[in-house]
């Protein structure tokens, strides 16, 4: 070993042409890097075209199954009476080290009250689409109160996606997977795009079932999916929870896909866990509601009224006092409730102008054809909100409805076959046995009732032999035997046959797992509330958690007058509580009561007073305010007229904000000095706002007025009022831009950026250009810049921790490091 010898030569010439491979290969890994590149796209390419037919086809089959996903699917489709939902914009950030965002006049005036979205709609507070909404990346959470149209929208947005409409912009190209959270079956494990494929397979063509398990697969794995999930807030609250985990557990497994989940106003605190920005769903504004019911009218006449049930309605009334009718103050009117009250009055079995009504004309409409329904709904009401599960089985939902079959047996026919739907809902662990037995031919439950009648007979004809008894005994014991085992069959097929009938109804759907629930919470509530009323049902509730459930429950228990023992331990309660939830908790009950109710006005005086408190939170205040304004009361309006002269600040601001959410003419004289004659900006612009609200010729010469002689920001709060305004307020601020006054051209910039439109965007282009002010030319050039820019309220992304600029920027200059999360 120790004579070794190595040749130089090869020594050298070893060591060079390793040199030259190592150069070379770093000279071809660009080469070989877009090469691996290629074949993974050629890869790719044939795998989303050996997959592009079925897709196709599954968006097909998801836009049909999303028609039916309104209360008023048969009458219409989800594509004829929709109405675009929008989303309410949330306050715009103040981010740290970034520009600073422009001054919306409804932002300023109105406070933020996501569960009061109608107020923020009178006021024209700015609103965007879901699409919109998502432009930025963020994922989201859409809540609402019941009846708010969460449904509607999740089902029209998927459907634009599911066509690839233009609106949907480049959400377009993801593949839409919408469920509702109480079709979704958590119990199994598998793969998460499982539990999607069974709750969508029956939904969906023979043709693209088989292969749904492998599109979801290959979706969910190139981050091409939107996961769309309706009604977290309608399922068992335990339900919830898991649900969650399912979800966090698919963002973890496939991350890079997107997701929109709704669910109530009580019920947002799983946004953080999921990284969902909550944003409340708009209130439909007077605009919307009179196409609405214009489109419905349109229909009604080309489609419904053809039909023959349909000639009973009179047919006289000009379709106009339909319309007028129906939006006349309707500004607490949800889109379930508008729907309602519509379908109500055009099918003539309307019973009033109230919610209440609405919702009792339709459940009886849609149980008219099944004996003892209402009943039988309002007990298994009650029972899934005593429990606290919307969602029960369907033995126990049997059970509860089971008095209320009122069919007798010698109606029923043993040897009729169910339809298939109604075999696979109805079947249970019970019954299973039973099939298995039938289809053996070896139970006597399902034999033919003559062979009784052939025994019968041929004991008539042996009368005269004599019998052992001990044979008798054996024969009549067999007898009773089999008509014991055939009442018990009677029992229980009387008790399955209800539930089909009702589900026929829509108030109920099966759900997965021989499961049932109401069709609609909103339903649900009110039928809990009929079926505990005048027994001490608000007592039985007030024990429970709060939860979707009860707060319907005992809203609609106010309707019934019903309420009364639960008032004094919540205003005791709130003695010592400094948010008032108990108020709060209360403050619908007056609009939902008879106008005859005792404590009705021991509860609005109460609200009233709660006003006055400056001490207490604004926005507190403001939800009180909106209460009361749409109750329904006649003397609201003395009352806020009287606040429009108070010494206090805020007061005065609630004040001006009621006077034009009930839309009093009365109060216009002293809208008018508070909007020019207020030292507080924001009391000029919430009085500005409810006059262009109230909208009449005073209040419109009074904006005009304030244009023309205020002060810089009376002027500034009468242009952005005006702004609002297309028929009046849109030709004041083209004369105004004309005006030699320099502080009201100024001010009429700040309208036209409201305005937005092409016309106002070339005349803020001109005054850019052509005015000889150099103020002015400023105010129109930063104008065009905020009308460019993306909307700031849209949300995006929140980057991590250890990556926020400004934070990081912070702590270097503090000497200081910011490191990652961990867990």
């Amino acid at each position: 070993m120790f004579n070794f010898l190595i040749d130089k030569t090869s020594y050298f010439i070893g060591i060079a042409a390793g040199f030259f491979a190592w150069w070379l290969f770093q000279q071809a890994r660009p080469i070989l890097k877009i090469l691996r590149q290629i074949i993974d796209e050629q890869i790719q390419s044939i795998k989303e075209g050996q997959s592009t037919t079925i897709e196709k086809r599954y968006r097909q089959d998801i836009v049909k199954l999303l028609q039916g996903n309104h209360i008023a699917y048969r009458l219409f489709s989800l594509k004829e009476i929709t109405i675009t939902p929008q989303l309410m914009a949330p306050p715009t950030p103040i981010i740290p080290e970034g520009n600073i965002p422009p001054d919306d006049i409804t932002q300023i005036a109105v406070p933020f009250m996501p569960d009061w979205a109608g107020v923020a709609t009178v006021f024209g507070a700015k609103t965007f689409s879901i699409a919109e909404a998502m432009s930025r990346g963020a994922n989201l959470l859409i809540f609402g109160k019941p009846g708010s149209g969460k449904t509607f929208a999740l089902s029209h947005f998927a459907s634009q996606i599911a066509q690839r409409h233009p609106d949907a912009g480049e959400l377009g190209s993801l593949l839409p997977v919408a469920v509702h959270a109480g079709n979704l079956d958590l119990s199994g494990k598998g793969k998460p795009f499982d539990v999607f494929y069974k709750a969508l397979k029956n939904s969906v063509s023979s043709t693209v079932e088989p292969q749904m398990a492998s599109l979801f697969k290959t979706v969910f794995s190139s981050k091409f999916a939107l996961v769309i999930i309706d009604g977290i807030d309608e399922i068992p609250l335990d339900d919830q929870s898991v649900l969650i985990k399912f979800i966090k557990n698919i963002q973890t497994k496939y991350p890079g896909n997107r997701y929109i989940v709704s669910t109530s106003t009580e019920n947002i605190s799983c946004h953080e866990t999921l990284g969902l920005h909550p944003i409340p769903i708009a209130a439909w504004s007077n605009a919307q509601k009179q196409g609405f019911v214009d489109r419905w009218g349109k229909l009604w006449q080309k489609y419904i009224a053809k039909q023959s049930w349909a000639k009973k309605v009179p047919q006289s009334i000009n379709p106009l006092f339909y319309s007028g009718w129906l939006n006349d103050s309707a500004a607490t009117h949800s889109p379930l409730h508008l729907t309602l009250r519509t379908w109500a009055l055009y099918a003539g079995d309307m019973l009033g102008s109230t919610e209440v009504n609405g919702l009792e004309a339709y459940i009886r409409r849609m149980t008219n054809s099944v004996e003892n329904a209402q009943p039988a709904l309002e007990q298994l009401a009650v029972q899934t909100t005593h429990s606290l599960q919307p969602i029960i089985a369907l033995k126990s939902a049997g059970n509860f409805v089971s008095d209320f079959e009122t069919e007798s047996p010698a109606s029923i026919d043993l040897d009729s076959e169910p339809s298939p739907a109604d075999a696979l809902q109805e079947i249970d662990l019970d019954s299973l046995g039973d099939l298995d037995e039938r289809n053996s031919g070896g139970t006597e439950e399902f034999t033919s009732p003559l062979v009784d009648d052939d025994f019968d007979d041929l004991l008539d004809g042996l009368d005269g032999l004599e019998i052992p008894e001990e044979v008798l005994s054996k024969i009549n014991k067999k007898q009773k035997k089999s008509m014991k085992k055939k009442d018990k069959t009677i029992k229980k097929r009387q008790v399955r046959r209800i539930l089909p009938e009702l589900v026929k109804t829509d108030l109920l759907i099966y759900r997965p797992n021989d499961k049932i629930g109401f069709s609609n919470p909103v339903v649900n509530g009110y039928l809990t509330a009929k079926g505990l009323a005048n027994r001490g049902g608000a007592q039985e509730l007030s024990s429970q958690p709060n939860w979707l459930g009860k707060s319907l429950a005992i809203n609609y228990l106010a309707a019934k007058n019903d309420i009364e023992p639960l008032i004094g331990d919540l205003l005791e309660k709130d003695k010592t509580d400094p948010m008032k939830r108990g108020l709060l908790s209360m403050a619908n009950w007056p609009r939902y009561a008879p106008k005859g109710a005792t404590w009705r006005s021991p509860i609005l005086r109460v609200m009233a007073d709660t006003l006055q408190q400056d001490s207490l939170p604004l926005s507190l205040r403001c939800r009180i305010m909106a209460a009361m304004a749409f109750s329904g009361e006649t003397q609201i309006g003395a009352l806020f007229k009287q606040m429009l002269k108070s010494d206090k600040h805020s007061v005065r601001w609630l004040g001006a904000l009621g006077c034009g959410l009930i839309q009093d003419p009365k109060s216009v004289h002293d809208l008018g000095l508070l909007l020019i004659y207020d030292n507080s900006v924001f009391i000029n612009r919430a009085a500005s706002l409810a006059l262009i609200v109230i909208n009449t010729n005073q209040a419109l010469e009074l904006l005009t007025r304030a244009l023309l002689e205020g002060n810089e920001e009376v002027r500034r709060a009468a242009a952005e009022g005006l702004a609002r305004h297309p028929t009046e307020g849109f030709p004041v601020l083209r004369d105004g831009a004309e005006v030699e006054d320099i502080l009201v051209r100024r001010a009429v910039v700040y309208g036209l950026v409201r305005v937005n439109e092409p016309w106002a965007v070339e005349l803020l282009e001109k005054m850019q250009l052509e005015d000889d002010q150099w103020v002015i030319r400023n105010a129109a050039t930063q104008g065009l810049e905020d009308m460019k820019s993306i909307s700031v309220s849209i949300p995006a992304p929140i980057p991590e921790i250890h990556e926020t600029p400004w934070l990081l920027k912070f702590a270097s200059e503090k000497g200081m490091g910011v490191s990652p999360v961990q867990g």
